[in-house]
């Protein structure tokens, strides 16, 4: 199965690395530079992973997870934020309540972050409790 992935940054450096990364993983890479574009791009892809900065220009990266958790068609999505501002313990709480399954600090380790993805994914493949 090909997953798709949408990756939301405003940073030219992090998306042009992100996309040509995870294109080596035979998965399909949409990419935006701001939350509002992303949002749409989110909306008509509808991926398996959003990995978005938190702070991107019109929507950030948390009140975007907030929204992809709230909708019905893509609710079961899973998201990774990034940040290398917000790197501490205190901003976990907002971004597990916005319904991200992850966060990553940038600079971003790419070892770490294939890591995340794949155990966000195989968490996906894993039978449900009984």
């Amino acid at each position: 199965m090909i997953h798709k992935i949408v990756v939301i940054d405003d940073d030219p450096i992090t998306l042009t690395m992100l996309t040509k990364l995870l294109t080596q993983e035979d998965v399909q890479v949409y990419s935006s530079p701001d939350g509002l574009k992303g949002w749409e791009l989110i909306q008509r892809e509808r991926p398996d992973l959003v990995i978005s900065d938190l702070l991107v220009p019109h929507i950030d990266g948390l009140e975007l997870s907030r929204r992809i958790k709230n909708h019905p068609a893509l609710g079961s999505a899973n998201i990774i934020l990034m940040s290398a501002v917000y790197k501490g313990f205190y901003h976990r709480d907002d971004i597990q309540a916005s319904g991200a399954g992850d966060f990553i600090a940038k600079p971003i380790d790419t070892k770490i972050l294939r890591e995340k993805i794949n155990r966000l994914w195989n968490k996906e493949k894993a039978p449900a409790d009984s």
